[in-house]
């Protein structure tokens, strides 16, 4: 069993990710490609708080995308899966280049 410690320090960084990534996506153009990228950084780092909406997106919906928004979004769903197991939880926003 993960110790409650470890969850919720999780649980700050994705908070954290979600909100420099909504902070990094105002700072470009709506429909831009940077805008998009970060959208795709935020809704992951979403995904990661709640399994329920992570499960409801499929392949389907990820192609759906635009490119830069899949991008952040694989990216970012990779960072987080691949430090599932770390004790200290600290997320850096992908850059989009």
């Amino acid at each position: 069993m993960i110790p409650e410690e470890h969850v919720l320090a999780r649980r700050r960084a994705l908070h954290h990710l979600v909100d420099e990534s909504r902070r990094m996506a105002a700072g470009h153009r709506l429909g831009s490609p940077e805008h998009d990228f970060y959208a795709g950084v935020r809704t992951a780092a979403e995904d990661g708080l709640s399994p329920h909406h992570r499960d409801a997106h499929g392949e389907a919906w990820l192609a759906a995308q635009a490119g830069p928004f899949r991008d952040g979004y694989t990216r970012t769903a990779a960072m987080i899966a691949a430090s599932h197991h770390e004790l200290s939880h600290r997320y850096q926003v992908p850059d989009p280049g």
